[in-house]
């Protein structure tokens, strides 16, 4: 008598189950599987998954409690063994077989090492370089102006008694030991320049060039002031006046055609910015020794060491909407959301603790060309662009965050007052992944034409190019909220938290 399979309860069950926790998991990565055998003696399934050139075989049990004949059966279609529910005396009924047995709620923990096998980490991952070590210590600042919060633990900074004890605090927490002229020096220096900082950002500002000067001037001095309070920083003020003598470490080139968005930035080998980056970036390697003095001579160089207005304010995420108007090209940031289902909330099983995770990258404009992004100075594996029910153009990828208990602690992220959501700044110029350089070098080329190309000024503030204005004039604004909470805690080594009363942490 022949047995309809398909009317054994046990296997209508385990082939439901399957579908659920094995199958749609499968094709949501990218696996093309299938159920190629139902065996009734044993209760089992025999399934098979492929993923380009990748092959693999998994038998399915409804229970482990299962006779030993059917596990040898089963090994010789299999790779790995998935049972219903908890392992019940395995040793007395999966004995004497080479392929592993494990519950089926381990499967999500499986896929992962196929996935990972698939499209391991690329050699090139991270080359944006290592992140900085996250502060221990963190400052919580709760106050109905937050900014206020802030600007009064810098104005703390402003005295010389209370600046030597964060860098000798500093000191001790990188187990590095410095004499007392030496910490006194640092000390005076750091006083000086958040008080110089504090004059530029809080000072009277007329029209939009004053407050573009002086927002340069105040991420100067505040950028002094980091590398300063830096335990392997400078040594006092002369050491950082023998940088700045050298110059600002970065230079304009004028653009072929008529267009402001187009003015290009180079990066000197010697000056202030150079000595930052290195100090922020040690491993960062030589730098160009020649100027560009023409729009060829700058596109010439090493992409690192090179880039424009433009691109450097399609990288501030705060600007967003601002941008695309005035801009037809792409931004040059992405926002990163954890994805529930592909870490395995459907089928019921998480990845928490695995070293991976996936996320998705969205692009809010609609402009990126994910083949053309930068993605390499991550570590990010297994690309793949995904409909969400938004809309919004995105792509799924794997970090692998070994050593990171999340994967956002693995990730360059950037948050301010301004985002609901972190970002992250595609790598552009040499050093400019933190957000603070970015606005140094933003504000920088701003000042350039300020001071020094007052024609090209006239058309911004009130002439044909007008268009830019707004954007400009949201960029400064930007700068001057977000970055001296950034300072406070690139100064004191702290991280810091700063909130309204009753928001949300």
């Amino acid at each position: 008598m022949t047995l309809d399979q398909t009317s054994n309860p046990k296997l209508r069950l385990l082939r439901n189950d399957a579908q659920r926790t094995i199958l749609d998991s499968l094709a949501s990565h990218g696996w093309t599987a299938k159920i190629t055998r139902e065996s009734y003696p044993g209760e089992y399934l025999i399934i098979e998954a492929e993923r380009g050139e990748a092959r693999r075989r998994l038998a399915f049990f409804y229970s482990s409690a299962t006779d030993n004949r059917h596990y040898q059966v089963a090994a010789q279609d299999a790779d790995i063994i998935f049972h219903n529910g908890e392992p019940y005396k395995l040793e007395s009924f999966a004995y004497g077989i080479q392929v592993p047995v494990r519950p089926v709620k381990t499967f999500y923990a499986t896929l992962l090492e196929w996935n990972q096998a698939f499209d391991p980490a690329r050699a090139d991952s991270g080359s944006a370089g290592p992140l900085p070590a996250r502060p221990s210590r963190v400052r919580h600042l709760t106050a109905e102006d937050p900014l206020a919060a802030i600007w009064t633990r810098l104005d703390q900074l402003q005295s010389v008694r209370l600046a030597r004890k964060v860098v000798t605090r500093r000191c001790a927490d990188a187990g590095i030991q410095l004499e007392g002229q030496i910490l006194d020096a640092k000390a005076e220096g750091v006083a000086f320049c958040v008080r110089n900082a504090a004059d530029y950002f809080r000072g009277p500002q007329t029209n939009l060039g004053s407050r573009v000067l002086a927002l340069y001037y105040g991420i100067l001095s505040f950028a002094c002031a980091e590398m300063l309070a830096d335990p392997v920083g400078r040594a006092g003020l002369s050491e950082v006046e023998a940088a700045t003598k050298r110059g600002h470490g970065l230079y304009t080139v004028p653009a072929d055609d008529d267009d402001l968005g187009e003015l290009g930035v180079g990066v000197s080998n010697a000056g202030f910015y150079p000595a930052w980056v290195r100090l922020l970036t040690p491993d960062v390697g030589a730098f160009p020794k020649t100027r560009a003095t023409t729009a060829a001579e700058l596109v010439a160089l090493p992409a690192e060491f090179r880039t424009t207005l433009r691109d450097l304010l399609a990288a501030v995420p705060e600007l967003g909407d601002l941008y695309a108007e005035v801009f037809d090209g792409p931004p040059a940031w992405i926002t990163p959301v954890y994805d529930m289902e592909a870490n395995g909330a459907a089928a019921g099983q998480w990845l928490h603790g695995s070293g991976a995770s996936y996320i998705h990258l969205l692009d809010t404009s609609g402009r990126i060309d994910w083949n053309m992004a930068p993605l390499s100075a991550w570590p990010f594996a297994e690309p793949m662009p995904i409909k969400r029910s938004d809309e919004r153009s995105a792509l799924r990828v794997r970090v692998d965050h070994p050593g990171y208990e999340s994967w956002h602690e693995a990730l360059p992220l950037h948050r301010s007052a301004f985002l609901g959501s972190t970002s992250l700044i595609f790598p552009g110029l040499v050093g400019a992944g933190r957000y603070r350089v970015l606005a140094f070098a933003t504000a920088y080329a701003l000042s350039i034409v300020v001071r020094y190309l007052p024609s090209t000024w006239r058309r911004v503030d009130g002439g044909d190019w007008d268009h830019y204005r707004a954007l400009i004039a949201e960029a400064v604004t930007v700068f001057a909220r977000v970055l001296p909470e950034e300072f406070l805690e690139a100064i004191a080594g702290d991280r810091v938290v700063a909130r309204m009363p009753g928001a949300f942490m």
